[in-house]
């Protein structure tokens, strides 16, 4: 569904991804951990074409992302960032709306969309005509969740989504975002530093280092089969999140 064959970008004299291959299949889901820097969010706005790699390819279904098809096949995939990156000019219904008045909509078709999306991501109808500002931090990243699916996209790439939200707010999320996720049976990659939050929406974690894959396995195997020492590091540096889990290496 979604393939990087040999993709590095660089910004000056930093290198921020290094020759790197990565291929995601039909609904899976896949989430990229890595401290800052890493280049965790270089790699999601690599794959919906906001950022051009230096070289290599990056392949979605079949055809190759390049500035000639990128705003087509970005119509495929819908894109979430942290905070929820809402026009705060706009109501949350026009939010929404946006991307499929663009595409020439009807109303009716909107309208039934919207209702369909605010009833998956249990946003109450009264907030429709508020603005960005008016918003919880929580309604304010439903209400992005919903515009990315707004067009029914077959990826969803999602960067540090609850990131911003306090705990509570954020562990509702976890729960209504793994159900949808599971209904909706899209390919989906997630962007986190928290290694807990990555092993609940996902077996398959992909940890990064300084633009490169360190290790690409399940919460145990990073945890009890580090490959490097970064990896122990980066676990332990986590472990707080798991008090169960015995440090790595101990």
């Amino acid at each position: 569904m979604l393939e990087l064959n040999q993709v590095t970008k660089s910004f000056g004299k930093i290198q921020a991804i290094w020759p790197l291959n990565l291929s995601l299949a039909r609904g899976e889901t896949v989430a990229l951990i890595g401290p800052s820097g890493s280049g965790k969010s270089t790699l999601l706005r690599v794959m919906i074409g906001l950022v051009q790699p230096d070289q290599g390819r990056v392949n979605v279904d079949g055809h190759d992302l390049d500035a000639a098809n990128v705003q087509q096949l970005r119509q495929r995939m819908g894109y979430v960032i942290q905070e929820g990156g809402l026009f705060p000019h706009l109501t949350a219904s026009q939010n929404l709306s946006l991307q499929a008045q663009h595409q020439g909509w009807q109303a009716e078709r909107i309208e039934a969309r919207i209702a369909e999306l605010i009833e998956l991501t249990r946003l109450p109808v009264d907030i429709l005509e508020r603005y960005p500002m008016q918003l919880s931090g929580g309604q304010r990243q439903r209400v992005s969740l919903a515009r990315a699916l707004m067009l029914d996209p077959d990826i969803l790439l999602m960067d540090e989504p609850l990131g911003a939200l306090d705990p509570m707010i954020r562990a509702e999320l976890q729960i209504d975002l793994q159900k949808i996720f599971h209904s909706l049976g899209k390919t989906v990659v997630l962007v986190t530093h928290d290694l807990a939050e990555a092993s609940f929406f996902t077996t398959r974690l992909i940890l990064l280092h300084e633009g490169r894959i360190v290790q690409e396995g399940s919460f145990n195997e990073l945890c009890h089969e580090p490959a490097t020492p970064f990896v122990a590091a980066f676990v332990n540096a986590q472990r707080a999140l798991h008090p169960g889990e015995p440090e790595v290496g101990r």
